[in-house]
């Protein structure tokens, strides 16, 4: 199958800006000026409050590790919000190596009573007031919403703004207040310790909880149950802390340990609500999770749940420690990492004909055309889409890329930016077109080459493999080669090539012709058929793609009457008289004799007449093919065989580079990096590890793989890679490996299904790898696994268990390696 037509799919999703606040310590002015700033904001309920300390807290330890410093944690909560700008009270605050120095904003910027509309950098609520307005409110229903206006008392300030919101006490913003009690009528509450928790659960919609109106939030990886937050009423911290697990996501509660007595009443419901059974399992119940807090202990939590009444069994769950969001390894651990907020998601088809590419955003219907002082007031978050793995559609994006404004043709840095979700595009104005330059994977990967120093360009192996795969349309269709017969029949032919020239007579030029082996046609279909279940008519429309693909090329064998040479002509260079390619002599065709089957042969064409496997470019197609697979990923951006250079070293080179989604499509982690040496039926060389050792010296974290058509490795191909892959197993950050080594043979390559069902009966040690290897764990799993099977080696495990053993056994004998140099400096 060969595409004629070349689009993609944009994937276009509308949310709200997301702003973090970087708050000093124990400053709780600023604090209650952020809850004010959001309680004003569509989506403000989802904006993050970023700690910011010199010193971590004494009661930041989690009670199991060292507690880590003030930096990383300022580090990890930037990772893990991903925001589009941070507040800051002043950017001093903020080293201008943690984030960009344009999208860092001053509180003065986001809320000014001087500029024409007083809210900056997000859309005023009350654009959204109106629309719901008209949507709900200003009909008489007979189920009527409640909305309250909260009305703290002293002793509950700080937390009612943190729980329900709060509008700004400035005359030029009252307007929003006025609007609220306008648009919902709500009635006041007053807020009182003894009836905190009574906002949530009877009194309705608060003025924070209404910024999250046409707005859906939606957990990623493994959904939690409701959970309760027990706090400390008058830390600092704890306010924060509740505020950003509301924020990533998490259905909480808070508890204020201070009034924790005042609803036992009201928890007990809340605990039965949630004793449900699960959906699909009735045998197994929903629970409720108290988590405590860092300014609570855990005699204090036990003790209240003590006082309340269980449902059943299992209902209640106590949690010792808070969720660690800042940390790269634990957040998804804890369940804390980002979620996806989303107001509206489109998909649009758009052409790359041209050098651009044009789309419309989606924008809020509720929202004036103009507005925000010229300002950002939405983003969208695009994806490309292609199911066919083309070259011109990068499809995972590496995160932070520093040029991607340049790769996408955008005038200004602030205006687009790669984010976890996607290539984030600000919005100021609605229903507004926006035009990129034709993203290529090649220019993704070259932006990303310039920000680790290095240039970079095709080799021509790589630029080969390029028309190997516009050949035959996309990665998916390299099946069509997809066994070492094919394989090794094609190399066959494409080694018997020999050039000659044809002098004519008249005016036109010489023409050069190719003498090639050729195979027939029926000698291909019974190849065909042995390949495909000896099913001749499979194996007859594998040999018409084989053609459809320009893999090889029709013609018939004719004898020459003047010097009884036979020679292969193409159809289209068959006419009444032919040249003969020996002796140069025309001769008619022979058309009184019809051409008998036996006549009928084919020949490779294009780059598939290329020698030594194509350069190797059959080995690289189907390892690119095997990545593509939906048994392991859905997303991969790719790059054939490239050369890459920092100034004053040596060049590198390598056979493939992928950018590699990495867990379920709604996860966020970053892609897998990973670099390939390929070897069609050759073995490994001692040069080629090396090179890959350079590549992984260069770039810690990335997969290394080893890729062959061959079934297995020889033994010495074993023993130059194993003590690599061993090495590559040292830790490097989180649960991430410094170069995991992946080894793919012939075994993964030549399977439709990839793993593991291309392990199933191949007998030990492979059958064992298909029942209990899990695809969806990630490439390191399968790293793991291909190191035991192909280079016979024990699993990671079992070589960590061995280190930590040697490590221990070493620290045993220092004490008596000491006593002894004692005893013989006494001597």
């Amino acid at each position: 199958m060969v595409l004629k037509e070349n689009k993609i799919t944009i994937v276009k999703k509308l949310r709200p800006i997301r702003l973090a606040f970087l708050v000093a310590k124990d400053d709780k002015k600023t604090l209650r000026e952020v809850f004010r700033i959001n309680t004003c904001l569509w989506g403000g309920i989802y904006n993050p409050i970023i700690p910011f300390f010199r010193r971590p807290p004494k009661n930041w330890d989690d009670r199991r590790f060292r507690r880590p410093s003030a930096s990383s944690i300022l580090k990890g909560y930037i990772d893990a919000f991903d925001p589009d700008y941070i507040v800051v009270k002043d950017k001093k605050m903020l080293p201008d190596s943690l984030f960009d120095k344009e999208r860092v904003l001053l509180f003065e910027e986001m809320l000014s009573s001087k500029d024409e509309y007083p809210i900056s950098y997000g859309v005023d609520t009350t654009d959204l007031y109106r629309h719901l307005y008209d949507k709900e409110f200003k009909f008489e229903r007979r189920h009527p919403i409640k909305v309250f206006m909260p009305k703290p008392s002293r002793e509950t300030i700080l937390l009612s703004a943190c729980y329900f919101g709060e509008f700004p006490s400035v005359k030029e913003i009252d307007y929003i207040k006025e609007n609220y009690f306008y648009c919902f009528s709500p009635k006041e509450l007053l807020i009182k310790p003894a009836n905190l928790l009574d906002g949530f659960i009877n009194e309705g919609a608060s003025p924070l909880r209404i910024t999250r109106a046409e707005l859906q939030a939606s957990s990623r990886g493994w959904r939690v149950d409701s959970s309760i937050f027990f706090m400390d009423a008058t830390s600092w911290l704890d306010i924060v802390d509740y505020w950003n697990l509301r924020a990533v996501g998490r259905k909480v509660l808070p508890l204020p340990k201070q009034y924790a007595d005042n609803y036992i009443d009201l928890l007990n419901k809340v605990l039965k609500r949630n004793y449900v059974p699960y959906r699909h399992n009735r045998d197994m119940m929903h629970h409720t999770n108290f988590i405590l807090s860092r300014s609570s202990s855990m005699e204090e939590m036990e003790s209240f749940s003590k006082k309340l009444t269980s449902p059943g069994p299992g209902a209640i769950s106590l949690q010792y420690w808070y969720p660690r969001m800042w940390d790269e390894w634990a957040k998804d651990k804890d369940h804390v990492e980002l979620c996806s907020v989303t107001s509206k998601e489109e998909y649009e088809e758009v052409s790359l004909g041209d050098n651009y590419l044009s789309f419309k955003d989606i924008f809020p219907k509720f929202v004036e055309k103009y507005g925000g002082n010229g300002k950002p007031r939405w983003i969208n978050v695009i994806r490309f889409k292609d199911f066919y793995k083309r070259y011109n559609c990068p499809s995972v994006l590496p995160r932070n890329l520093k040029h991607a404004h340049r790769v996408f043709g955008v005038h200004s840095m602030d205006n687009c930016w790669i984010s976890s979700e996607g290539i984030n595009i600000l919005c100021r104005y609605s229903d507004q077109s926006h035009f990129f330059t034709t993203p290529t994977n090649f220019k993704i990967f070259e932006a990303w080459f310039k920000d680790q120093g290095f240039d970079i360009e095709l080799s021509g192996a790589g630029r080969i493999l390029l028309k190997i795969i516009d050949s035959v349309g996309d990665i998916r269709n390299t099946r069509i080669f997809q066994d070492a017969k094919i394989i090794k029949q094609l190399n066959k032919m494409s080694h018997a090539a020999v050039a000659s020239e044809i002098e004519n007579s008249g005016k036109e030029q010489p023409k050069s012709k190719v003498r090639a082996r050729t195979m027939a046609v029926k000698d291909w279909k019974a190849l065909l058929t042995k390949i495909d279940h000896n099913s001749p008519e499979i194996a007859e429309r594998h040999l018409q793609n084989l053609l459809d693909s320009k893999v090889l090329k029709g013609g018939v064998i004719l004898q020459c009457p003047e010097c009884a040479q036979r020679t292969w002509y193409a159809l289209n260079d068959l006419s009444d008289r032919v040249t003969c390619e020996r002796c140069l002599e025309k001769f008619d065709f022979p058309v009184a004799r019809p051409i008998s089957v036996d006549q009928w042969h084919l020949r490779t064409i294009g780059p598939f007449s290329i020698e030594n496997y194509v350069q190797g470019g059959y080995c690289v197609a189907l390892t690119l093919g095997f990545f593509a697979g939906d048994n392991l990923t859905n997303e991969l951006t790719w790059i054939p065989s490239f050369l890459i250079k920092r100034k004053g070293k040596n060049s590198i080179e390598a056979d493939f580079g992928i950018f590699l989604s990495q867990g379920k499509s709604d996860e966020i982690k970053p892609p897998a990096v990973i670099f390939g040496e390929c070897k069609s039926f050759d073995e490994f060389k001692i040069k080629d590890i090396r090179r890959m050792r350079q590549i992984a010296n260069n770039f810690p974290g990335s997969v290394i793989a080893f890729c062959t058509l061959r079934p297995t490795l020889t033994e010495r191909e074993k023993k130059l890679i194993a003590p690599f892959a061993r090495s590559g197993r040292k830790h490097f950050k989180s649960e991430q490996w410094i170069n995991p080594v992946l080894v793919l043979t012939g075994m993964e390559l030549f399977d439709f299904f990839g793993a593991p069902s291309c392990w199933k009966d191949k007998g030990s040690p492979y059958h064992a790898f298909a029942s209990d290897y899990r695809v969806r764990n990630g490439i390191q799993e399968l790293c793991d696994a291909s190191q035991q099977m192909h280079l016979g080696i024990e699993s990671y495990w079992e070589w960590y268990e061995q280190k930590e053993k040697k490590k221990l056994s070493k620290k045993q004998a220092q004490p008596q390696q000491k006593k002894m140099t004692k005893m013989f400096k006494r001597k």
